[in-house]
């Protein structure tokens, strides 16, 4: 009898011991349930925006005549035109920073000739044009009629340039093309009557009839072969190979 209860007595013991170690584990598996669902919340909160927002803005510098545009993503008129222009800005410079990616249709036109000066946008004076190397297009007459315009930098990463992007820029004198560049559109330096030499990259394949309308005294640079070379024996341009 006296063995039978030590016996019972151990039993219930290890019975005992293991229902404090089930205890246990339960209670650990909850806590690392618990961190890792703290862990999953801290990184979808860190997850970064994968819309890239635009955060254009503009700068007028009346001491020394530049306007400034400064941010990430596309460049459009309306996002920097807010101020009256009616008023005379008297611009040198546009210089673009680096992050801009896209200058849009008409983002510089400088309206017609044909209007008055108040019915222009106010860049008669700019001269100098300054691009980064991060835009990849130029929209339809971005640059329209700026007519004291003689020096622009194009950056080696334009893929693209819309209708008449350079047209009536007429005192604009030498242009080198991007190598990425495919094609000169309609009107792409329409009436340019002071361009004297402009550099085409063979990598241009397309050039349209009117690109270089009224610029009779060009020198087209280029390439044996190449696209440039054919156009500027079709239409009479002096041509100058570059191998």
């Amino acid at each position: 009898m006296k063995n039978r209860r030590i016996i019972l007595s151990l039993l219930l013991s290890i019975l005992l011991v293991l229902l404090i170690c089930a205890c246990s584990d339960n209670s650990g598996g909850n806590k690392k349930e618990s961190t890792a669902s703290t862990t999953t919340t801290v990184d979808e909160t860190t997850q970064p925006d994968a819309e890239v927002k635009n955060s254009i803005s503009y700068k007028i510098d009346k001491t020394s005549r530049v306007l400034y545009i400064k941010g990430k993503g596309p460049i459009y008129q309306q996002e920097w035109i807010d101020f009256d222009t009616s008023e005379s800005i008297e611009l040198d410079k546009i210089i673009i920073s680096r992050g801009a990616t896209l200058i849009g249709d008409y983002a510089f036109d400088n309206g017609s000739n044909g209007l008055s000066e108040e019915g222009r946008n106010g860049f008669d004076k700019v001269q100098e044009v300054k691009i980064p190397n991060t835009v990849t297009q130029i929209g339809k007459e971005a640059f329209h009629n700026l007519i004291s315009l003689n020096s622009v930098t194009i950056p080696n990463t334009l893929t693209w340039i819309g209708e008449g992007a350079f047209s009536e820029c007429i005192s604009l004198k030498k242009v080198e093309l991007s190598s990425k560049l495919e094609e000169l559109p309609k009107e792409s330096f329409y009436h340019c009557k002071s361009l004297k030499e402009i550099t085409i990259p063979m990598s241009v394949k397309a050039i349209a009839d009117d690109a270089f309308l009224f610029t009779n005294k060009l020198t087209i640079k280029g390439y044996k072969g190449s696209a440039a070379e054919k156009y500027a024996i079709d239409n009479g341009f002096k041509f100058i190979s570059l191998g």
